[in-house]
């Protein structure tokens, strides 16, 4: 009798156990959301139009640019009562025809490409970031800045096989050898992002600036001719995509409601 009750006992244990598993994965679920963000979709894109050539423009040029200003506004949802959410890089895809990854000095241009070769990672930031990362800077300081994560783009760094040359040589361009270039992933603390607006980009570690991505036909800069094709190196538009996780995290000390 003993050994049947505590197997009773057992069972009820695992009943209720396996209830209160599915009822947090439940409302987590509930709680999660995914955001895929085009550049080409910010607010404040200046598009490239197709019509200007890659050097014709200049990078001081905002024509094409996917690493400017870019904002977008998030629905309002019921959940924005919610303060505070876990926020992750799930991927960052930039697209192979950008050429302010290439790695040759170029006095023509106004850009000093050697500081992606130097330091091939990219820190991302996001407005919606609670400063809890600290960076350091070439004044050798250290602050504190809204990093979201970190992305590797040696994949994307290109090479001539002739840099005193700018005419029909050919270019090495490296390429991922995993499917997501995403060094720092992790989840980050933020304000609930949701109803409001969000803000995101790419800053080299060198010196925190915010370097121009842009894109041409065949990935090269405007002075370089192409011999595969006659398309004269026109600008795209061609978006760096960012897909992002967002997990609210409902306050229950505040009486917040744990799901929306």
């Amino acid at each position: 009798m003993d050994r049947e009750s505590d197997s009773l006992k057992e069972k009820r244990s695992t009943y209720f156990d396996i209830r209160a598993d599915q009822q947090i994965k439940f409302i987590d679920a509930q709680n999660t959301y995914k955001l895929k963000l085009a550049t080409t979709h910010s607010v404040n894109y200046t598009p490239a139009g197709g019509v200007q050539t890659a050097h014709g423009t200049g990078l001081s040029s905002p024509n094409g640019d996917q690493n400017g200003d870019n904002v977008w506004y998030l629905p309002a949802l019921h959940s924005n009562h919610i303060k505070n959410c876990l926020i992750r890089v799930v991927a960052v895809n930039i697209p192979l025809s950008v050429y302010s990854f290439e790695a040759v000095e170029d006095s023509i241009t106004n850009y000093n490409k050697h500081v992606l070769a130097q330091n091939p990672n990219m820190y991302i930031t996001c407005s919606s970031v609670i400063d809890k990362s600290y960076v350091s800077s070439s004044s050798g300081d250290v602050h504190r800045r809204n990093i979201l994560g970190s992305i590797n783009t040696t994949s994307l760094i290109k090479f001539h096989t002739d840099p005193s040359a700018k005419t029909g040589n050919p270019i090495t361009q490296g390429h991922p050898t995993n499917k997501t270039n995403i060094v720092d992933g992790e989840w980050v603390l933020c304000d609930n992002p949701f109803g409001n607006k969000i803000e995101i980009h790419l800053i080299s570690p060198t010196d925190l600036s915010r370097p121009l991505i842009k894109s041409s036909a065949d990935g090269l800069l405007g002075e370089y001719a192409d011999m595969m094709t006659t398309v004269s190196n026109l600008l795209l538009d061609a978006p760096i995509t960012y897909e992002l996780e967002i997990k609210l995290l409902p306050n229950f000390k505040e009486n917040d409601r744990n799901t929306y």
